[in-house]
């Protein structure tokens, strides 16, 4: 993903850094950014919670998070389908069946806005920090 990345930044002719790094420790100082915007990330996150505090940390006061992630559907069946299937995907890793949405808002961040995209699987999530 960082290769298409760079490749389309220098399309468009931006000045952009690129940095690799687990969620759970951002090489960042404290209040460096005023949005962390991630896609599909924490149904791959080992201790989602530390990262979400991660993204606390590096945000500036009133900073915004914008998730586009997959989430455990709410429909009974829909649900129950995504608990065997998590039993699937998590031998690789993946948690399909995370409340991602939830865990914003335990977080500690208002939630802004969350706007289903593909059903109730996958949705655009809005968050603030709230200092």
């Amino acid at each position: 993903m960082i290769k298409r990345a760079i490749k389309k930044a220098k399309k468009f002719k931006r000045e952009v850094s690129f940095v690799c790094a687990k969620i759970e420790a951002l090489p960042f100082e404290n209040e460096t950014f005023d949005t962390v915007f991630t896609t599909f990330v924490f149904c791959e996150v080992k201790n989602p919670e530390k990262g979400f505090q991660e993204i606390l940390r590096v945000l500036k006061p009133n900073g915004r998070l914008i998730l586009l992630e997959h989430v455990r559907p709410d429909g009974k069946m829909t649900s129950k389908l995504f608990d065997i299937g998590n039993k699937l995907t998590s031998i690789f890793g993946e948690n399909i069946n995370r409340e991602t949405d939830k865990l914003v808002i335990k977080s500690g961040f208002a939630v802004e806005k969350v706007e289903n995209i593909y059903g109730e699987v996958v949705k655009f999530i809005i968050g603030a920090k709230m200092h």
